[in-house]
C-alpha cells in the first residue's frame, strides 16, 4: 500500500496559471531555459511528468536518484569561474 503524500512546505504548494501549461511558460519567456544545460532541462522534464497536480512526485527519492544519475553534469559541482 503507498504511503500518502505530504506537502513539506504548504505554503509552497503550486499553483496552476490561467494559462496553463506542462512547462511554465516564464522560464521559455525569460530566457532561463537557455541557459540551461541539456541534463538540467531532461530532469525538469521528469520532475514534471512524475508530479500530481499538486507537484508532489509519484517517485521515491531513491528511485528520482536512480534515474538522475545518468545526468552527470548534475551529480559535479560547477566548474569554477
Amino acid at each position: 500500500m503507498n504511503d500518502p503524500k505530504v506537502l513539506l512546505r504548504p505554503d509552497r504548494l503550486r499553483e496552476v496559471p490561467p494559462r496553463f501549461s506542462w512547462c511554465d511558460q516564464r522560464l521559455f519567456r525569460s530566457g532561463l531555459t537557455a541557459t540551461c544545460g541539456s541534463d538540467a532541462l531532461a530532469l525538469y522534464l521528469f520532475l514534471l511528468s512524475v508530479a500530481d497536480f499538486s507537484g508532489l512526485s509519484y517517485y521515491s527519492t531513491p528511485a528520482s536518484a536512480a534515474i538522475s544519475a545518468w545526468m552527470p553534469s548534475l551529480s559535479r559541482p560547477p566548474a569554477p569561474s
